[in-house]
């Protein structure tokens, strides 16, 4: 698992 690629997503989520 890419942790860096995972809270992009989350961050990414946070932002929608």
């Amino acid at each position: 698992m890419h942790s860096i690629t995972n809270s992009v997503l989350t961050f990414t989520s946070v932002v929608h």
